[in-house]
């Protein structure tokens, strides 16, 4: 008896490439601190400063002054949080930090003048009527259409903050931004669609949310829990993942989830057959012959091709 083992190999490659995330459905920045635009999702927000005009602070508080005074940047956290520019088409967003430090990513997309943004991320007791403590204010011109980097620490998880953009120097722009670490997100999967071939592995990776994931149970999957899971789907066609996450942030909804579609192909597979048995009947005396009967279980069963049966003699027999 033979027996031929057939092997199997699958190779591979992830490729990742930080990059300006799509823009995303977002409410415009809000005309006033008061007013201001709650953002659960960070990741991709768009904005510009073409359709805001410039607003006092109040009497007690101020974020005008330094562009006034000469002054390079603001004042440090605690004092007056003067704004590092004159203020001439502000706009606001608000957030909820989940950690003692933020950092995200702005891309200047157009810019009329050239000049780019200037921001400032503040918290107050009162919008338009208290002092406020900045925690960053810089200028972001737009520097080729590669992102500058913002990041502010010293805030308390859990607490609500403000970024101001404003156009410098009345600068007319459309930005993107893109969240980095400490800001709550909804949650998200990579890959959101993919097409593999029947018998191979896939790895989903969940991102976002409050850092606990939780997996629609299906036989397909490894685990129903945490950020990392492996699907190996069973049948061809079209196969979705769903994976739940809560915010961790009271403007957000309490829980988002986010889906990936996974196409599976027959790629003529070569490792099909799992199992052959052969039974083999009494001897027939009137011609010494045997009845053998046999049976191939398949993994994916193939549509067209030949299955060959050798005997130990080498005599063979085709099936189509």
């Amino acid at each position: 008896m033979k027996t031929l083992l057939i092997a199997c190999f699958t190779f591979f490659l992830s490729l990742f490439i930080y990059s300006q995330p799509p823009c995303a459905a977002n409410p415009a920045a809000g005309e006033t601190c008061a007013t201001a635009t709650p953002i659960c999702d960070l990741n991709g927000y768009c904005g510009n400063t073409n359709t805001y005009t410039p607003d006092a602070w109040g009497s007690t508080g101020s974020l005008l002054g330094c562009g006034f005074l000469g002054l390079g940047s603001c004042p440090a956290t605690g004092l007056i949080g003067e704004f590092c520019g004159s203020v001439e088409n502000d706009s606001y967003l608000s957030f909820v930090a989940d950690a003692t430090t933020i950092s995200f990513d702005v891309w200047i997309t157009a810019s009329t003048f050239g000049d780019g943004i200037q921001l400032i991320i503040f918290d107050t007791p009162s919008c338009g009527n208290d002092l406020v403590n900045s925690y960053y204010c810089q200028q972001i011109p737009p520097n080729g259409g590669a992102p500058t980097n913002v990041s502010a620490s010293g805030l308390v998880p859990g607490n609500t903050y403000y970024i101001m953009i404003d156009g410098f120097a009345g600068d007319l722009v459309d930005y993107v931004i893109g969240a980095n670490t400490g800001i709550s997100v909804p949650v998200s999967v990579t890959p959101t669609a993919a097409t593999i071939c029947l018998g191979d592995p896939i790895n989903l990776t969940a991102l976002g949310g409050d850092g606990t994931y939780t997996w629609n149970a299906n036989p397909d999957l490894n685990t129903t829990n945490g950020a990392n899971v492996i699907a190996t789907p069973s049948a061809t066609g079209t196969v979705t993942y769903t994976v739940n996450s809560s915010t961790g942030n009271p403007m957000c909804p309490a829980s988002t989830s986010a889906t990936t579609t996974i196409t599976v192909n027959n790629c003529g597979l070569t490792c099909l057959i799992s199992s052959f048995s052969v039974n083999i009947g009494a001897c027939q005396p009137i011609d010494n012959t045997f009845d053998i009967t046999g049976e191939v279980q398949f993994v994916n069963q193939p549509t067209t091709g030949t299955l060959t049966v050798s005997d130990c003699n080498g005599n063979q027999q085709v099936f189509n």
